[in-house]
């Protein structure tokens, strides 16, 4: 038998991630995690379903434009799995594009809430990336949800710190 590691381990990577958001935003960061850990009760997958099934079925539903069932697939998902950058900023994604929508209709409650929702799942999946254009994409993600919730200095700063990794 033997002992697996990761290096570096995700407590290492999430703490060099935080300095990547050029804002004090623990608050935010809080409510982020809190988020993530609450999936599994809100978003519970069918029994049965597995992670990389809920993964398929969310792309699926992209690419049939069906962002609404994308992103319960994607949320299903996460509440099994939640180490997964790449989810959370497809989820991050899929929720910004449903806020741009409502704006578009003119439902700002509506727009807000998945913009609020947009941004922990980018932060989120910030935390545990080690990739640099996962990283830029993730902070112009949530500096776009900082925009909707009218955070403008922060959204700015947030967005030179995305095309400070990846123009």
């Amino acid at each position: 038998s033997g002992i697996l590691t990761q290096s570096p381990s995700f407590e290492e990577i999430e703490t060099d991630r935080l300095n990547d958001i050029p804002f004090p935003a623990q608050d935010i960061i809080d409510s982020a995690k809190g988020f993530a850990v609450g999936l599994a009760k809100s978003d519970p997958p069918p029994p049965g379903v597995t992670y990389s099934d809920l993964v398929s079925a969310g792309d699926e539903a992209l690419s049939k434009d069906n962002p609404a069932a994308a992103v319960v697939s994607y949320r299903q998902a996460l509440g099994i799995v939640g180490n997964d950058p790449a989810v959370w900023l497809k989820l991050a994604q899929v929720t910004l594009d449903r806020a741009d929508a409502e704006n578009a209709n003119n439902n700002s409650s509506s727009a807000y809430d998945f913009a609020v929702v947009a941004g922990y799942a980018a932060l989120n999946g910030l935390l545990k990336t080690e990739d640099t254009q996962q990283r830029s994409d993730a902070l112009a993600a949530f500096g776009k949800s900082l925009e909707y919730r009218q955070m403008w200095h922060e959204a700015i700063s947030t967005w030179r710190a995305s095309l400070a990794l990846v123009e």
